[in-house]
């Protein structure tokens, strides 16, 4: 288990989607990190009941690569354990849905790197914080390392989760852009 604990989250608000979105709605909520730097975590709704679970620092909110983007604070680890902590308040309200981690490729500026999209270093770090926090009772665990995604799917709702798999995963792939182009 992991000894870290997350930054205290917020719930803000229940979003209905723009032009042009592929969610059906999406729940945002908001964090401040021990170095004063506010995330906003959204937890965006898709087919198949399947929340996808996305997060960037408010400063890069206008940026059209917010979910690439690094603060350089170092804070990776615990950032993600609070993005993995509104599971249980989103389960309070929807009790049968499904939830995913696309783990977005780190583009720094500062280093002029870009990471690739299979097996990222997001993605590995959502593997092992989904791994280590989320037990096996109400989900069944999914890895795609090609697109960096990781799938807790909901057992309450599903008696056949290798057929929900293959249909979550056929619909990240007409749903996410995974190239390798920016």
């Amino acid at each position: 288990m992991l000894d870290s604990q997350g930054y205290n989250v917020a719930h803000i608000q229940k979003s209905s989607p723009k032009a042009g979105d592929d969610f059906i709605f999406a729940e945002i909520f908001k964090f401040r990190t021990s170095a004063g730097v506010k995330y906003i975590v959204r937890a965006e709704l898709y087919e198949h009941n399947t929340f996808v679970v996305k997060y960037y620092a408010a400063i890069h909110k206008k940026l059209e690569n917010k979910y690439n983007l690094l603060t350089n604070k170092h804070k990776a680890i615990k950032i993600f354990i609070t993005c993995a902590s509104i599971l249980p308040i989103l389960l309070k309200k929807y009790p049968d849905f499904s939830f995913a981690f696309n783990g977005s490729r780190m583009i720094d500026l500062a280093s002029n790197k870009i990471e690739s999209y299979n097996q990222n270093q997001r993605f590995r770090i959502y593997s092992f914080i989904a791994d280590a926090m989320i037990g096996r009772e109400t989900f069944e665990h999914y890895a795609f390392p090609e697109m960096s995604s990781y799938l807790l799917i909901n057992k309450k709702s599903c008696s056949d989760t290798d057929l929900m798999k293959e249909n979550i995963k056929n619909m990240f792939l007409n749903t996410f852009n995974f190239d390798n182009q920016i």
